[in-house]
């Protein structure tokens, strides 16, 4: 009951958490939709205006614009002085100058707002007259309309307040060119653009009316939902303290069953691995030594006959050079499984001696070819204290993981050794990694069981004499693989204690 106090609490406040998520969710997209909607209406009344300043701009431009009397509000344009047709007189003797669309665009829209404070102005990157020139937005909306924008929309602050400024194009019809022919343009060019911005509080005010009715609504139903999560846990946790005791009963007794399947499983697997261990190196040990000593003199002997062939033969021609080259690589290969063999059977008593990390390496890779598509990166620290071990023997050891690391890179790669102290434990771990196809984690549990191989050619004792040599010498070996990436063999082993003191 105690226990499942605490759930019951997780449960409702889950419950609350996803109710509020839910209602707010609501909340927030309403108002994200009326506010979009206020935007959407604020559009629509822009259109609207540029619609028709467009429509009377084409009339005007029908027409070639219209004779008016001059005035104050309505002087001769001084931009179309170079017209000889500006200014005309009637045969009445009545004076009349002319208006082209701009210019009666232009007074419309100062003389004239719309009903929500709209603002229109007519605009052009090159203007007859200077007071049509462009602001700084107005500018980056002409150079996209240029580019190919169809329309430019955006909301920017105009002393301080939220508008929403909007611009079409306009493009150089032929009455145009009555007055701006002498600028260059052409039929079809973009000429300008005519925009209007309209302030955006009126619909804010609108929609944030809408909105405080919705969060209104909104607030009602989550009061009303978090009432019945409070029934109903109420509810619940009257029903779950009358199955308490019975179900930490059930469960303290499912758990020891548990607990001592898992305790019996383990020791039964590991009692197994070791039989099969014991197993396989006894039956190794039946045959290791009979065996190996009388394998290793034959290869001696074929070894030396080869030895002396490629000496007695040094014109011999390409072919016979190959094969002798052949059976001494396969002899060697033959010479290594047989050592293996009765290494992984019988590990002498080391001699353990101060080594320098470094140079242990460097004399295990002197020794081995790596392969010329296989990189090697050394990263070994010059403070690194040395190791107290067999050096002949952690030299095999370190040979047969170089070995399976260059074998699991066919295509090449990069093998990677580093070593790391670990001051407090006095020991220093050196890592061998490789970037090659990787090991599954059924291939890595069976890793160090004697005869057990990846490999076409392998008996599968070079990771059994690895784990041998390194724990005769007080270390411990691990792998690490992924499937693709490759494998990292880590060698721990002890490192010599600081002079004047007894190893």
């Amino acid at each position: 009951m105690l226990h499942d106090a605490p759930a019951i609490r997780r449960n409702v406040l889950a419950a609350t958490l996803a109710w509020s998520a839910i209602v707010g969710g609501s909340l927030g997209w309403g108002m994200y939709g009326i506010s979009q909607e206020s935007l959407k209406l604020a559009q629509y009344e822009a259109n609207a205006y540029i619609d028709k300043d467009i429509a009377f701009r084409n009339w005007a431009t029908a027409h070639g614009g219209v004779y008016v009397p001059p005035s104050e509000v309505t002087p001769p344009n001084p931009y179309l002085s170079f017209m000889p047709d500006r200014d005309v007189t009637t045969t009445n003797g009545k004076h009349l100058t002319l208006m082209n669309p701009a210019y009666m665009l232009r007074e419309m829209q100062s003389r004239f707002s719309g009903p929500l404070g709209e603002k229109g102005r007519i605009t052009s990157l090159k203007p007859l007259n200077p007071g049509n020139a462009p602001d700084a937005w107005e500018r980056g909306a002409l150079l996209r309309l240029e580019q190919g924008a169809k329309e430019v929309s955006e909301i920017s602050d105009i002393d301080g307040v939220a508008h929403l400024r909007t611009m079409r194009p306009f493009g150089v019809e032929p009455g145009c060119l009555k007055c701006h022919g002498q600028q260059g343009y052409k039929v079809g060019e973009i000429r300008g653009g005519i925009d209007v911005a309209i302030s955006l509080a009126p619909f804010r005010d609108i929609a944030g009316r809408a909105q405080f009715k919705l969060a209104t609504g909104h607030g009602v139903v989550w009061c009303v939902g978090l009432l019945f999560l409070g029934v109903f846990a109420r509810r619940a946790q009257q029903r779950q303290t009358e199955r308490a005791l019975a179900d930490e009963a059930i469960r303290q007794l499912n758990e020891d069953l548990e607990n001592k399947v898992r305790e019996r499983t383990q020791q039964l697997l590991a009692a197994q691995e070791a039989l099969v261990r014991k197993e396989k190196l006894a039956m190794l040990g039946q045959v290791a030594g009979n065996v190996g000593h009388e394998l290793r003199n034959p290869l001696g002997v074929m070894s030396n006959a080869v030895f002396f062939l490629q000496t007695v033969l040094p014109q011999a021609d390409d072919i016979v050079k190959e094969y002798l080259n052949i059976i001494r690589n396969e002899v060697a290969v033959s010479e290594r499984i047989v050592a293996d063999l009765l290494d992984a059977v019988h590990t002498r008593e080391p001699s353990a001696e101060t080594v320098n990390v470094r140079e242990l390496i460097e004399q295990t890779l002197r020794k081995y070819t790596v392969a010329p598509s296989v990189s090697v990166q050394l990263n070994i620290p010059a403070t690194l204290p040395p190791l107290r071990v067999d050096a002949l023997q952690i030299q095999q050891a370190l040979r047969n993981l170089l070995s399976n690391a260059v074998d699991a890179m066919p295509d090449g790669g990069t093998l990677e050794i580093a070593a790391l102290e670990n001051r407090s434990a006095g020991t220093i771990t050196i890592h061998v990694r490789d970037t090659g196809t990787g090991m599954t984690s059924p291939v890595q549990a069976q890793l160090f069981q004697p005869l057990f191989t990846t490999k076409a050619r392998g008996i599968g004792l070079g990771l059994v004499v690895v784990k041998n040599l390194i724990q005769a010498n007080g270390g411990n070996v691990q792998v690490e693989s992924e499937v693709g990436k490759g494998s990292v063999f880590s060698v721990t082993l002890p490192s010599a204690p600081p002079a004047g003191e007894t190893p």
